[in-house]
């Protein structure tokens, strides 16, 4: 026969033609034949094959069964099997492949696999030359191989048998396919390299005589590739060496057995004795070889255990008698060393009784018992081992027999147990210790504990098991208070009454519903239900002083309530009802508070002592109450380690140490790698923390619909050539930088890209000049820090508010850093070096709060960096703008990228609609020009055009002070009326500010993102802008839920502003990403871009223009 391969033809054979496996002795030597069963012209010069055919030219009726069909020499492409396994395995899935070629394509895929999986067993044919085959072969292996014989059509086995002695037959499909699967096994691993690497044998593509390996490759292989498996049943209905003798009796010699089972791998549900094969009785079922299998699995099992050897000294291996030590061993490391092997041990069903060990968590002898709240006593809990036999505890003396047992099996409740080592370990050590409260508790609630770095059932008894229950079954009702001036509503109600529960168990709790949903309401009922004559504190930013006192007031009328707060605060005669703090002024007085009595403490807006190291935590876990809960939105914002933050101060120690939490459960779930370490932090936080989402079902069906939406911004062309000339210029230098150097460099290109983003004059800081109502915050009242250099990594993580002062290579710069709280003694940050201390009640102490934008006195930008950036700008720009007056760039009154001269929007007579120029003065005295120069600016105009037409009110949201103040003074010389908060603007004047809005006097409320983020009530707002975007989209809607809320009766829409192309378009997607991930874990945000490569951050960071 010729062989021939058409490469270029390969589809059209797989497509068109039958395929057919022809056998050899040397099972790589086999072929692949490809022909038409209907007579079609092969290309080429095929070569020949013999094949059977039905006849078509005589009546079939009439003609005897071998007259039907004729053996005939037929055209065919015939390759190597590794020449068509390609060809084969395109078949397989080709829609129009015939179907013979179909079925070896899937015998070519599993035979694949096989290989692929090292199912591979040296042998010798039976001309003693070396051949590979393919084993063993499982269960799964020898159905796939049935199935596909099963399928398989008359054209895919169509050669005559020759092994036929009368008429004509056809090999059987099964053992064509298993003949195929050697082939490909004796064929693959004969690479041309393989026989220099290892040898000829086994390698060579010759054959290799080898007739003194022959008992080498039996013994290699006896058993792999069997078709029967053995086990061990015991036997022990003669068994009775462990029963205790009566008086003047000779102890009884039983004896226990091991019965060898054989079990048919093709058909699993065949077992039988081996006495019962020996004997004839599965000759039929198990084949021919059962008996020799079943011996060599023996004598395999015997290496690995010895005890089995004596099975093979007898004719038939059929029952081994054991001794009691062997019976042991069977219970223990002997079966594990049998499974490796193989081979089960089944022990009688009766004597395999449920004997289970557990964790029990129990009062210890002597603590207290009087039944007050968990946290008042001072007991420590017992924690032992209790085991269970089918699920009912064992007594002490049965556990107690048990330890004292050194046999295989006992006799418990008048029964024989089989008795597993371990457990026999842990009756004989079976107290674990003792639990502080509050870890017995976290093993209650998680229904496991960990012993020895294992996790093991956990089990709570007494009055620990009663407390756990109340927090399974859920809080009973409470009825309104008396006092309380408002109806709450049902959610409010079931928070209620949570809070009651957690509080009255003395397990404090942490309140998270959404913000706007009354978590205010709900707490002042709370201290209403309680009636304690000692007061409760609350601490909460200084933002939020003004908004307690009028809600305590208006739910709450009669109660005192008094701010310890300011240059005069006190706590004389502070006895009942409500003292309100700052985080501040609690930071400073903390001893002072922590000194007075206090019925609850309060933390609003807890996410403020996210951070367990800082000084405003510390100083907060320093203060004692019976009760503490905290309020937030967003419980968590970046990682779990402030969810930690938040329950260790409410529940002290139910979490555990916080290294032992990151790498326990917070780790594990952040990076989503393991659901059940996810499932269990989560029925461990659940009973102390409830949230409630706006979006969830019957809690607020009255608020109106709201509606998001992404603004797309093209730059203009000056931003455009002011964004890739910093980002040319920054990389350039980050490329050569390391450490702590590269994050602050990294830093400041992102702050850098991002104030370009919003307008050039913000980047260029063209602002100094701005005067009046827009006027820029002195640095007075700031304290620099010692040596007069700017603290990089404390700037970095404080900053959260504000332009960064931190130029390229700027340690040394003098600088100083704004104060946070003027209520503290010093400002908190986190720098190593502590600021000057100022004295509490100095005149701007009720001005800030923590969480305020910090405002720094940026220094003017160098003017020769300057004078370069416009020069590379302007290359890049290819000489569209020369001097600072940017003449380049989109007319004023012009929408970006539309010619100049064409106007949109209205023009007012006093210049100070779109087509006014002057908004401010630079730092020189020049008129600086805000209009036009930002795509950002120009859609603002657009909205606010349309919302003030329809008479509605807006907030509009910035992360920069000094941008919010370009856009005020902007919208001034439009003559749109405004007002300004942040982080400077005194309390008294903030409070002022929500009234006049409220009472739509004032229509445009600008505000920085951070100060004004939580606690106001601004439902008078139809419309929130976030003009740039925040990295975290839990600190945005925060900023929206001051419109969207309960008391909001219009539909509110969400408008943020994205640069497009731009750092400020991936971030988007980002905060997309997170989003999705509601109520999980979110990233880090912008201290995680530090970390990028390179080219990762050239890639974040490179202006994408639009196609």
């Amino acid at each position: 026969m010729t062989e021939l391969v058409y490469p270029s033809d390969a589809q059209d054979l797989a497509a068109s033609c039958a395929a057919i496996f022809l056998p050899a002795a040397l099972p790589r030597e086999g072929k692949v034949a490809f022909w038409s069963p209907e007579g079609n012209p092969l290309r080429g010069e095929p070569g020949e094959i013999t094949v059977v055919l039905p006849q078509s030219t005589v009546d079939v009726g009439e003609q005897n069964a071998d007259d039907r069909f004729s053996v005939q020499v037929v055209p065919a492409v015939v390759l190597s099997v590794v020449e068509a396994l390609p060809m084969l395995v395109r078949a397989r899935s080709h829609p129009s492949a015939h179907p013979a070629a179909a079925c070896w394509g899937a015998a070519a895929l599993h035979a694949l696999h096989l290989v692929a999986g090292g199912k591979l067993l040296p042998g010798l044919t039976s001309a003693d030359h070396d051949a590979w085959r393919a084993g063993p072969l499982d269960a799964h292996d020898i159905a796939q191989l049935r199935a596909i014989a099963a399928a398989m059509p008359p054209e895919a086995h169509a050669t005559p048998s020759s092994s036929a002695r009368d008429g004509i037959a056809l090999p059987e499909p099964e053992a064509l396919v298993r003949a195929f699967f050697d082939a490909v096994a004796d064929s693959l691993p004969r690479t041309p390299a393989a026989a220099w690497a290892a040898g000829a044998p086994f390698a060579a593509q010759a054959p290799q005589w080898l007739p003194h390996t022959r008992t080498w490759a039996a013994e290699a292989v006896a058993g792999m590739d069997a078709g029967v498996r053995v086990s061990l049943r015991l036997d022990l209905s003669a068994f009775e060496l462990f029963d205790t003798p009566g008086e003047g009796e000779e102890p009884r010699k039983g004896a226990a057995a091991a019965v060898v089972q054989v079990h048919s791998l093709a058909d699993p549900t065949l077992v039988i004795d081996a006495e019962r094969l020996w004997a004839g009785g599965g000759s039929q079922q198990f084949g021919p070889r059962a008996e020799i299998d079943a011996v060599l699995a023996v004598r395999r099992a015997a290496r690995v255990w010895p005890p089995l050897a004596r099975l093979l000294e007898r004719d038939v291996p059929d029952v081994l008698t054991l001794e009691e030590d062997e019976l042991y061993e069977l219970l223990g490391p002997g079966a594990q060393k049998l499974a490796a092997a193989g081979v089960s041990v089944h022990w009688p069903r009766e004597l395999v009784r449920s004997l289970s060990a557990s964790a029990v968590v129990r009062s210890a002898p002597g603590s207290a018992t009087d039944g007050t709240p968990f946290f008042d006593s001072a007991q420590l809990l017992a924690f032992n081992w209790q085991l269970a036999l089918d699920g009912d505890p064992l007594t002490d003396h049965e556990m107690d027999l048990l330890a004292e047992s050194h046999r295989p099996m006992v006799r418990l409740r008048d029964q024989w147990v089989v008795v597993d080592p371990d457990l026999v370990r842990k009756a004989r050590k079976r107290e674990l210790g003792l639990l502080e409260p509050i870890d017995a508790l976290a093993v209650a609630l998680t229904g496991t504990a960990e012993v020895d770095g294992e996790s093991v059932p956990a089990v709570p008894t007494g009055a620990l098991a009663v407390l756990r229950d109340r927090l399974g079954t859920g809080p009973a009702p409470v009825p309104p208070p008396a006092g309380l001036a408002a109806t709450l509503r049902d959610y409010q109600q079931r928070g209620l009454a949570w809070l009651d529960l957690m509080t009255s168990l003395g397990l404090g709790g942490c309140l998270a519903d959404d913000m706007g949903l009354g978590k205010t309401v709900t707490l002042i009922a709370l201290h209403l239900h309680r009636d304690r004559p000692e007061p409760t504190l609350v601490v909460c930013p200084a933002s939020l002083l003004g908004n307690w006192q009028r809600e305590i007031t208006r739910f709450a009328p009669g109660v005192p309530v008094r701010r310890f707060h300011g240059a005069s605060r006190t706590l004389d005669d502070a006895a009942g009802g409500f003292v309100l703090t700052t985080y501040g002024t609690m930071r400073s007085s903390a001893e002072q508070l922590a000194s007075h009595a206090w019925s609850m403490v309060v933390a609003d807006e807890a996410q403020h002592v996210k951070n367990p190291f800082s000084a405003t935590a510390k100083a907060l876990r320093t203060i004692p109450a019976p009760a503490r809960v905290a309020l937030t939105g967003t419980p968590v914002e970046n990682n779990l380690s402030e969810l930690w933050a938040l329950l260790d101060w409410t529940t002290p120690g139910l979490l555990g140490p916080l290294k032992a939490f990151r790498s326990r459960h917070a780790r594990l779930v952040e990076l989503g790698e393991d659901h059940e370490a996810a499932e269990r932090l989560a029925r461990l936080v659940r009973p102390f923390l409830l949230r409630r989402k706006k979006s969830d079902p019957g809690i607020v069906p009255e608020l109106p619909p709201k509606t998001e939406s992404d603004h797309p911004v093209a730059l203009t062309r000056e931003q455009a050539s002011l964004y890739e000339a910093v980002v040319r210029e920054a990389m350039a230098t980050i490329g050569g930088a390391e450490g702590i150097a590269r994050r602050g460099l990294v830093m400041k290109l992102l702050t850098d890209l991002k104030q370009i983003c919003n307008h050039p004059a913000q980047f260029l800081k063209e602002y100094d000049g701005l005067k009046g109502r827009g006027a820029l915050p002195s640095a007075g009242g700031r304290a620099p820090l010692a040596g007069g250099t700017v603290d990089i990594t404390g700037a970095l993580l404080a900053a959260s508010d504000a332009v960064l002062p931190v130029p390229p290579l700027s340690v040394g710069v003098p600088e100083t850093v704004a104060e946070v709280d003027p209520g503290a003694a010093a400002v908190e940050s986190p720098s190593p070096v502590a600021p000057a201390p100022r004295a509490p009640g100095s005149p701007s102490d009720p001005v800030h709060s923590p969480g305020d934008d910090i405002v720094p006195s940026e220094p003017p930008m160098d003017p020769v960096r300057r004078r370069a950036l416009r020069s590379v700008a302007k290359q890049v720009g290819r000489g569209e703008f020369a001097d600072d007056s940017a003449t380049g760039v989109d007319a004023p009154g012009t929408r970006p990228g539309t010619p100049h001269g064409v106007r949109h929007g209205r023009e007012r007579a006093d210049g100070s609609g779109h087509g006014s120029t002057s908004a401010g003065t630079d730092r020189q005295g020049r008129a600086i020009r805000l209009a036009g120069r930002s795509g950002k600016l120009a859609l603002l105009d657009e909205l606010l055009e349309v919302i003030l037409a329809e008479g509605d009110s807006v907030l509009v949201f910035t992360q920069y002070v000094t941008m919010a103040r370009l856009i005020d003074r902007h919208l001034a010389s439009r003559g749109i009326s405004t007002q300004l908060l942040h982080g400077g603007t005194p309390v008294a004047e903030r409070e002022r500010m929500v009234d006049r809005f409220q009472s739509g006097d004032v229509p445009v409320f600008l505000l920085s993102l951070k100060a004004a983020g939580t606690g106001l009530n601004l439902t008078r707002a139809a419309h929130v802008i976030h003009f740039d975007r925040w990295w975290n989209p839990a600190v945005e809607e925060q900023a929206t839920d001051r419109a969207y809320r309960i008391g909001q009766t219009q539909p509110v829409q969400v408008h943020r502003l994205i640069a497009e192309g731009t750092v400020e378009d991936r971030i988007a997607a980002m905060l997309a990403d997170k989003r999705a991930l509601a109520d999980a874990v979110l990233g880090s945000g912008e201290a995680a871009l530090t970390e990028l490569s390179d080219r990762e951050l050239a890639d974040l960071v490179s202006l994408r223009r639009p196609a």
